[in-house]
C-alpha cells in the first residue's frame, strides 16, 4: 500500500487556485427515485477507503498522505437547491485538513447525491470512478478500481514516447468575458439538458464562441492519458490539455477533425512553456505569479485562453443506482477559472447530453445557454437532414459492398454492441462511440485496408469531423485504391 507521494506541478498549481478562486473543486449532481440511507452511505465509503488510497489523501507540505480522515457524509431534509450560487456548491474543500472529497445526501421528494471532490487529485475520469466505486460499494459489487495514485509526468515516463514540441506561450491575446470587477473569482453556474444525445458538442460550443466574439478564440480540452492504455481504471488527476484555437466561420466538422487530429499526434504529451521553472519555484511565487495573471487579465479584458471545455464522457446510469435508488440524471458542473473565464462541462447518459456552463457572476448564465442551445439544436437539425439525403440515395447498393459485414464486425468488437445493429446509415457517434474509439476504429481499419500513408488516411477521415459512418467511411477507403489514386 502507498504511503505518500510528492505533488506534481498541475496538483500544486490547482492547489493555489482552490485557495485564490475557492472551490476548485469536481461536483457531480446524482438525481434519482428511492433512497439512500446515509448509515450504509458511510459504510460504503469506509469500505472503499480500504481498496482505494485516494479516499484519505491528506497534504503535508508538499507531500500527499493517505492517512487522513474518511471523507463526509453529510445528510440533508429537503430537495437539493436548483440555485448553484447556493453555499453549499461553493464551498472550498481543504486538502491540508484532510478534507478533499465529501458526499451530501439530500431527501426530499427524490433523492440526490452531490459528490465534491479537488480537482487536484483526480480529473473528471478519476472522479467518476471514484463515485461509481461508492455505488458498487453500496450494491455488494465487486470494484474494478486501481489503487494507485500515480501522477501524470509518471504517465508521461511510461509512455517513453518522445515530446511533442513546445506549447505555446500564455500570452494575454484571447477574448473572452469580463471577469467581475469586485471579485475576480466570481461566478454562476447553469446546466440544460437535451433530450438527444449530442454529436461533438465541444466543438459545436467553440463555433458558436468564436462566431459570438467575431474573433479567433483558444480553448483548453483536457485529454485522459488512461486512452494511452499505460494505465488502467486509476483514481487520480491523469488529464493534459490540448489546445484548440478557432476562427469565426468556421464549421464544426472543421474543428472537430482538428480535435480529432491532435489526438492522434498526442499533442497533449506536448512539454508546457514554463514547466521546467514551475517545478522549481517556491510555492509563494506560483501564488504570486496567478495573481498577477488574473489581476492583468481582468485588466486587459483578454485571457491566456477564451475557455475550457471538458466532455467527461458515457454515464450508465446503472452504475449509480442500487436496488433503493434508480438514477434518472447526472449534472456535472464546471470548475471556474479566472484565467479562462468560460467553463463548460458536458455528460451524455441514456437521457441525452447534460451541458452544463460557469461565466462571471456578472452575465445572464440563463440567456447565454438559450444561445448555445439555439447553435447547437441548429447543427443537428441541419445534420439530419443533409443525412437523410445521402442515405436515401446511396443505402440500397451499399448492403452487397464487400467491405460492408468485415467494417460491422470491426464496429461491432470496437462498440461492443451486437452486429445487427450496426448498419451503413447510422453514425459511429451514435452507436456510442466516442473520439478514443473513433481513432481506434480508424487504427485498425487504416492497417487492413490501406496501402499508402496512415496519416494521409487519418487525416481524410477525421476531416469528416468524426462525422463518420459505413457508407463514407467505404467511400474513403475506395478512395485510397490504386486505380483512384
Amino acid at each position: 500500500m502507498i504511503e505518500k507521494r510528492k505533488m506534481t506541478l498541475n496538483e500544486r498549481v490547482y492547489t493555489v487556485a482552490e485557495k485564490l478562486a475557492p472551490p476548485f473543486v469536481l461536483q457531480f449532481i446524482i438525481k434519482g427515485k428511492g433512497i439512500i440511507e446515509p448509515v450504509k452511505m458511510r459504510e460504503a465509503v469506509a469500505k472503499l477507503a480500504e481498496k482505494l488510497p485516494v479516499m484519505r489523501l491528506q497534504l503535508v507540505g508538499r507531500t500527499w498522505h493517505f492517512d487522513g480522515p474518511l471523507p463526509e457524509v453529510i445528510s440533508h431534509e429537503g430537495p437539493i437547491p436548483e440555485d448553484f450560487s447556493d453555499s453549499i456548491f461553493k464551498k472550498p474543500l481543504d486538502p491540508f485538513s484532510g478534507r478533499c472529497m465529501e458526499i451530501h445526501l439530500f431527501h426530499g421528494e427524490n433523492t440526490s447525491v452531490l459528490f465534491r471532490i479537488l480537482h487536484s487529485i483526480v480529473d473528471g475520469k478519476g472522479a467518476q470512478l471514484v463515485l461509481t466505486s461508492l455505488f458498487s460499494m453500496l450494491r455488494g459489487d465487486e470494484i474494478d478500481i486501481n489503487p494507485g495514485f500515480i501522477s501524470d509526468i509518471e504517465v508521461r515516463k511510461k509512455l517513453a514516447s518522445p515530446a511533442h514540441g513546445e506549447r505555446e506561450g500564455y500570452g494575454f491575446k484571447w477574448p473572452c468575458f469580463s471577469l467581475s470587477e469586485n471579485n475576480h473569482s466570481g461566478f454562476v453556474s447553469g446546466t440544460i439538458l437535451f433530450p438527444e444525445r449530442i454529436e461533438a458538442p465541444l466543438a459545436k460550443c467553440a463555433v458558436w464562441f468564436a462566431n459570438r466574439f467575431n474573433q479567433s478564440a483558444r480553448m483548453l480540452i483536457p485529454v485522459d492519458l488512461r486512452r494511452h492504455e499505460v494505465v488502467e481504471n486509476m483514481a487520480a488527476n491523469l488529464s493534459l490539455p490540448i489546445y484548440l484555437k478557432i476562427d469565426p466561420g468556421q464549421t464544426w466538422n472543421e474543428v472537430q477533425g482538428n480535435l480529432l487530429g491532435a489526438l492522434a499526434e498526442n499533442k497533449e504529451l506536448a512539454a508546457e512553456s514554463m514547466e521546467n521553472f514551475g517545478l522549481f519555484a517556491p510555492d509563494f511565487v506560483l501564488e504570486g505569479l496567478m495573481k498577477y495573471v488574473i489581476k492583468q487579465a481582468g485588466r486587459k479584458n483578454r485571457y491566456p485562453m477564451s475557455g475550457f471545455l471538458s466532455d467527461v464522457g458515457v454515464w450508465d446510469l446503472e452504475t449509480v443506482s442500487t436496488s433503493d435508488f434508480e438514477a434518472n440524471d447526472v449534472i456535472t458542473l464546471p470548475v471556474f477559472v479566472p484565467l479562462a473565464p468560460f467553463s463548460v462541462n458536458v455528460l451524455h447518459h441514456s437521457g441525452g447530453t447534460r451541458m452544463s456552463v460557469s461565466v462571471p457572476e456578472h452575465i445572464d448564465v440563463f440567456s447565454l445557454l438559450e444561445e448555445i442551445e439555439e447553435h447547437i439544436l441548429a447543427e443537428e437539425s441541419a445534420l439530419k437532414s443533409v443525412g437523410a439525403t445521402v442515405e436515401t440515395r446511396l443505402i440500397a447498393s451499399l448492403q452487397d459492398h464487400p467491405l460492408f459485414p468485415e467494417l460491422q464486425q470491426i464496429w461491432s468488437e470496437i462498440l461492443e454492441l451486437p452486429i445487427e445493429k450496426i448498419n451503413s446509415e447510422t453514425t459511429f457517434h451514435q452507436l456510442g462511440g466516442d473520439s478514443i474509439k473513433l481513432l481506434f476504429m480508424l487504427s485498425e481499419v487504416s492497417d487492413e485496408y490501406i496501402d499508402g500513408p496512415a496519416s494521409t488516411f487519418m487525416s481524410k477521415a477525421l476531416n469528416t469531423g468524426g462525422h463518420i459512418n459505413i457508407r463514407s467511411l467505404i467511400d474513403i477507403i475506395e478512395s485510397f485504391r490504386p486505380e483512384n489514386l
